[in-house]
């Protein structure tokens, strides 16, 4: 598929510089053909710019904040705070963003039809957001309906027509379970997936309010986009903490609508060689001939993105060659009118050839190189990222101590691994196993019993796999506390992200 180049933009007006880079590394180098191994790991990895201060040459954005209005978002002040939070990211908007806010109790209801943030519209949203008041039920399928329809429907479309930079995103914010309209978690989650699969690029992020929520459907739900992302907010002060990391992120958008294509080079899948899994959840399988797509959604500046592929390997190999290329990579395009990959800094568009991966496959040898230390602490991340959704399975049928044990059993191979890595640690490798370690301790202060579980584990569970899953930061209290007391608050938090934290 010669035609399907990476796309790349430059954010310096000589070109210089891609919005996204791409780098292909395999877990071992060298692998003879008679080494015991019968599979091996390729990561390919994409790393995000830095952006410019200039406001004028970021992406707009388009905001439509769904916020919960029920009767309990008046405790503890809670409705007041996200007021408060609302005011303070309208200050955050220019004139060439947009905004808009749909509130829902038992029914939804559009109180600030989306529109750019002039003086006089951004005076008008805070006039109405001051008048907001607190009653009834939770109807979150009406509030995901409306934001949806508002945002695809009437300004909010004809901006994305007349820019396609722009970067859309929903604000989803409750603090309790569904009361009215689709109540099942399952058929709610499908009808947000059939809500935003055919939008324009719209990304779900999901605030879960206090104790009382669904933290398995806020997380479940943000999913359903690629880059959707969910936040328990587990004391009412920190909305505007949760709030300030979102926003931070949209601001910084680099790059949209990436989707990586992955597949095994001709010459060695004539050979036998197939991908075994690609170790990322929203990847999907193209055709019989292996071939896979992983949508990446938008790519915050700074950040990384590092997909595994796991890949079969062959014993019988041509003699007359010892180096196998095995997975060819590109950024790609979903239809012929929209490039997949979009830069939102200056709309260029530039092509570069697809990477290819190769491994020497050494004739009749046992031989097997030394293991890539950024490949295996890649993988510990994904294994643990797989533990955490084991242990939250486990604790959610009341099998607690199962569900501790899973979770130190990932602690102690983390550590092993790291003690037999660690001579060639450099320091940014031995802060993110550090960060991941201190991840699954939080996950496990959470599993101590069904009380805690309910409290805050299961919120907090959902909140770091999915961090570790997406490798996004969702900024949460712990977070914060580990940075203040000097530590890095994430291992996936951007200075630039990190500056905008409201």
């Amino acid at each position: 598929m010669d035609d399907d180049m990476m796309t790349t933009a430059s954010n310096s007006p000589d070109d210089t510089t891609p919005s996204l880079s791409i780098t292909t590394q395999p877990q071992f180098h060298t692998i003879g053909t008679n080494a015991s191994a019968k599979t091996t790991n390729i990561c390919t990895t994409i790393k995000a710019r830095v952006l410019e201060e200039d406001d004028e040459k970021r992406a707009p954005v388009n905001i439509l904040v769904a916020l919960d209005v029920s009767g309990s978002m008046s405790n503890n002040n809670k409705l007041g705070l996200c007021k408060d939070t609302l005011k303070l990211l309208l200050h955050e908007l220019g004139p060439r963003d947009q905004f808009g806010l749909v509130t829902f109790s038992n029914q939804a209801c559009l109180e600030v039809p989306s529109k750019k943030m002039s003086h006089d519209n951004k005076t008008n949203a805070v006039q109405t957001i001051n008048k907001l008041d607190a009653r009834g039920g939770t109807n979150m399928s009406g509030a995901i309906g409306l934001a949806v329809q508002e945002m695809t429907s009437g300004s909010a479309a004809t901006m994305n027509k007349k820019d396609d930079n722009v970067v859309n995103c929903i604000f989803l914010l409750t603090d309790g379970h569904a009361t009215s309209g689709v109540l099942d978690p399952t058929q709610l989650t499908a009808l947000t997936r059939g809500l935003l699969s055919d939008t324009n690029n719209i990304s779900l992020y999901c605030f879960g309010y206090g104790e009382d929520h669904d933290g398995n459907l806020l997380a479940q739900m943000a999913q359903t986009t690629p880059s959707g992302t969910y936040y328990f907010i587990q004391q009412d002060s920190h909305v505007k903490t949760a709030f300030g990391d979102a926003l931070g992120g949209i601001l910084s958008v680099v790059a949209q609508n990436v989707s990586l294509t992955i597949r095994v080079d001709e010459s060695a899948r004539n050979m036998g060689v197939s991908i075994v899994k690609i170790h990322n959840d929203d990847a999907v399988q193209l055709d019989d001939n292996g071939s896979f797509r992983v949508p990446l959604g938008d790519v915050y500046a700074e950040e990384t993105r590092d997909i595994l592929t796991e890949i079969k390997l062959v014993q019988q190999l041509d003699l007359r060659q010892d180096i196998t290329r095995f997975l060819r990579i590109d950024i790609t395009k979903r239809n012929p009118e929209r490039p997949h990959y979009h830069p939102t800094a200056l709309n260029k568009l530039v092509q570069t050839p697809p990477h290819t991966v190769s491994i020497s496959r050494l004739m009749h040898s046992p031989e097997t190189s030394e293991e890539n230390v950024h490949v295996a602490v890649q993988l510990l991340r994904v294994k643990a990222t797989h533990a955490m959704k084991e242990a939250n399975d486990m604790a959610s049928n009341h099998h607690f101590a199962k569900a501790n044990h899973t979770i130190e059993s990932n602690m102690d191979d983390i550590v092993a691994k790291a003690l037999a890595l660690n001579v060639n640690f450099d320091r940014v490798e031995s802060e993110f196993v550090s960060n991941l370690q201190d991840d699954l301790r939080h996950v496990k202060a959470g599993l101590e019993s069904e009380r805690t579980f309910h409290d805050y584990g299961s919120k907090r569970l959902n909140n770091v796999c999915l961090m570790n899953s997406r490798q996004r930061c969702a900024v949460s209290e712990e977070l914060l506390e580990d940075s203040s007391s000097g530590g890095s608050p994430s291992n996936f938090m951007s200075a630039r992200k990190e500056s905008n934290v409201l």
